[in-house]
C-alpha cells in the first residue's frame, strides 16, 4: 500500500511542478525519469479527476468481444490428448468438417498457450 501512496506523491510532483510551477516538461522528465507522453496523460488526467486521477489502474481490458468461448477450447485440447501426434492444422481440419467455425491460428494458440506447442 506504501508503494502506492508512493507512486501517487510522485506523479503529483511531477504534475504539479509542471502545471503550476511552469517547469518545462522536458526538464520534469529528466528528472523523473519519464517520457512526454507519461507527464501529458499524468497531466491530463489530474485535470480531469484530480489526485485520484494519479492512482494506478487496471489495464485489463472490460471485455473480450472475440475471446473463444470455454467449451471450444477444452473440446481443443481434448482432441490433442486424444490424438497427441495431431497439430493445430488437423485439428482446425476435423473441427471445420464438423462445423466449428475457428481458425487454424486460433487452436495453435489455444495449444500452446494450453503447453502443447512450442
Amino acid at each position: 500500500m506504501a508503494l502506492v501512496k508512493e507512486d501517487v506523491r510522485l506523479r503529483l510532483r511531477a504534475v504539479q511542478q509542471h502545471l503550476e510551477r511552469g517547469v518545462r516538461s522536458s526538464e520534469i522528465c529528466r528528472i523523473f525519469g519519464i517520457s512526454d507522453r507519461t507527464l501529458r496523460r499524468w497531466c491530463r488526467y489530474y485535470r480531469e479527476e484530480g489526485v485520484e486521477g494519479l492512482r494506478n489502474y487496471s489495464r485489463r481490458p472490460h471485455h473480450s468481444p472475440n475471446r473463444i468461448h470455454g467449451n471450444l477450447v477444452n473440446r481443443i485440447l481434448q482432441l490433442r490428448r486424444q490424438h497427441p501426434a495431431w497439430g493445430a492444422l488437423r485439428i482446425h481440419a476435423l473441427l471445420r468438417r464438423r462445423g466449428v467455425q475457428v481458425s487454424a491460428i486460433t487452436v495453435h494458440r489455444v495449444l500452446k498457450r494450453h503447453g502443447f506447442m512450442v
